[in-house]
């Protein structure tokens, strides 16, 4: 409550919060005993089921179909062999960026392992976390599309319109 608002329950002019007199309460509360409520009233509890992870409507591993489906694909790297020149592009600068030894980033046996470092370049930017900038125009572009290919080929037609058709069932605010 604002100091207003307080002034205003507390003052003795009653304006906020009127007294009740109850005559022979001691009686009243000796006949109620513990049902003092109108018609036996009792407060049951309302038990609500809250999902422990955001799973159930916001990530693929809510529904059993897109989670098969996704983990195959995308640990699939026949699904990516058009693309691997993306991934090769990009090695180079974000290994320097993120600071990861060049010979763990080419060690990375799958597209999505490289994407997910380029990911975590674009999240940290966004964030406003600096790295040193290693990418030039092209290079940059070409990280930055990583997501759009990943995005693309981990899902199968099917499986896309039921994944975000899940996620844009309830509005998130």
């Amino acid at each position: 409550m604002t100091s207003g608002e307080q002034q205003a329950v507390s003052s003795s002019s009653g304006r906020g919060m009127p007294g009740i007199a109850v005559t022979d309460a001691a009686t009243i509360n000796t006949q109620l005993g513990v049902e003092a409520l109108p018609n036996g009233f009792v407060s049951l509890p309302v038990y609500t089921f809250v999902e422990k992870s955001v799973e159930d409507d916001v990530g693929f591993g809510g529904c059993h179909v897109c989670d098969v489906t996704v983990t195959q694909r995308r640990n699939s790297n026949s699904n990516y062999i058009d693309y691997w020149w993306v991934a090769d592009f990009v090695r180079d600068p974000i290994a320097e960026s993120l600071g990861i030894p060049t010979v763990e980033i080419d060690a990375m046996p799958a597209f999505p392992d490289v994407y997910d470092r380029t990911d975590v370049y674009v999240t940290h930017e966004f964030e406003g976390i600096p790295y040193p900038d290693t990418f030039d125009n092209n290079t940059c572009l070409e990280m930055r599309s990583m997501q759009k290919i990943e995005l693309v080929y981990m899902f199968t037609r099917d499986t896309r319109r039921l994944a975000f058709s899940r996620m844009l069932s309830k509005p998130m605010a």
